[in-house]
C-alpha cells in the first residue's frame, strides 16, 4: 500500500491506498527469436505503432460472366481473411503511489482489484496524477489530456484477456464483398454499362474475444497517439462509472467503410 503522499506503507493501515497490482500474476516477456507477423510500423507503447498487421495472407477474387446476345452480367466475389491484430501495450493503468485519496466503498467487488490486496482503501481515480509534468508547473491528472506534454500512464495487462497480448495475438474477422457489372450493347456503336459496387460487404468470424462487436472488420487503437482519448478499461475509472463504449475496451472496432454504390456510363464509338 501507499500513503496519500506516495510513501510505501507495508502495513496497509487506515488511510492508505491499496495497490491494484498486488499479487497479479507475472507476465512473460516477448521471445526475441520467435516469428511475428509483419507490421507497417512495429507496435510500441500505448497508441503508438500499428495495431493491425500489414496486409492479409488470404486474398482471392472469383469472377464469372453470363453473356446472352447483347447482355453481359459479370459478378465478382472478393474474400480477404487472416489479417492479425493485437499489441502487448494496449491498456493504461494508474500509478498507485500517485493517488491522493481512497474511496470509502472498500475493496470487495471492486473490478479494479481482480487479485485483491492485503489492505488499504481502493483509490479514487480523480485524485491520481500521472508521472510527467503537465507543462503548467504541476502534474497532470490522469483524466486530463492535451495540456503540454501528454500524461504518461502505467502500461498494464489487457483487462479482458488478463495479460499483455502478444504481437498479432488475434485474427481479424474475414471480409466478403460482391460487385457486379452489367453491360448491354444497344448497337455496334453504343454500349450501356452499369457497375454495382459493394452489393454485399460483410465481415464475420475472427478470434472470439470479450470485446468483439458483431460485423466489425478489424480492431484498432482506442488511443490516438495523443490525438484521441485514453481507454479507461485498465482502471482509469471509479466503480459505478458508466464508461462510453469508445473508452471501455483497449481495441476499437472498425466497420466496412464503403457503402453500396452504383455507376452508369454510355460508351460511344465514333
Amino acid at each position: 500500500c501507499y500513503t496519500p503522499g506516495g510513501a510505501a506503507a507495508p502495513g496497509c493501515g487506515a488511510g492508505t491506498i491499496a495497490n491494484p497490482y498486488w499479487n497479479a500474476p507475472v507476465q512473460p516477456l516477448l521471445d526475441p527469436n520467435a516469428n511475428y507477423p509483419t507490421f507497417s510500423t512495429l507496435p510500441g507503447g500505448i497508441g503508438s505503432g500499428g495495431y493491425s498487421t500489414y496486409g492479409a495472407p488470404f486474398v482471392t477474387t472469383l469472377i464469372v460472366q453470363y453473356k446472352r446476345g447483347p447482355l453481359a452480367i459479370t459478378p465478382a466475389l472478393q474474400f480477404s481473411g487472416g489479417n492479425r491484430y493485437g499489441v502487448p501495450l494496449s491498456t493504461a493503468g494508474i500509478y498507485p503511489n500517485l493517488c491522493g485519496a481512497g474511496l470509502p466503498s472498500g475493496l470487495a467487488g471492486d473490478p479494479r482489484y481482480p487479485y485483491g490486496a492485503p489492505g488499504g482503501a481502493p483509490y479514487d481515480v480523480t485524485s491520481c496524477v500521472s508521472g510527467r509534468s503537465n507543462g503548467l508547473g504541476g502534474t497532470a491528472p490522469v483524466l486530463q489530456q492535451g495540456i503540454g506534454d501528454d500524461p504518461i500512464y502505467l502500461s498494464v495487462p489487457n483487462a479482458f484477456t488478463k495479460r499483455y497480448d502478444g504481437i498479432g495475438a488475434f485474427v481479424s474477422p474475414s471480409q466478403i464483398l460482391l460487385h457486379t457489372q452489367v453491360t448491354y450493347d444497344v448497337n455496334k456503336r453504343v454500349t450501356l454499362v452499369g457497375n454495382f459496387a459493394n452489393i454485399i460487404n460483410r465481415c464475420f468470424g475472427g478470434t472470439k474475444v470479450p470485446f468483439a462487436v458483431n460485423h466489425a472488420c478489424n480492431y484498432t487503437s482506442t488511443y490516438g497517439a495523443g490525438s484521441g482519448p485514453t481507454p479507461l478499461s485498465g482502471g482509469l475509472y471509479n466503480p459505478g462509472w458508466a464508461l462510453q463504449p469508445l473508452l471501455s475496451t483497449p481495441y476499437n472496432p472498425l466497420f466496412p467503410g464503403y457503402p453500396f454504390n452504383m455507376y452508369f456510363e454510355a460508351r460511344v464509338k465514333i
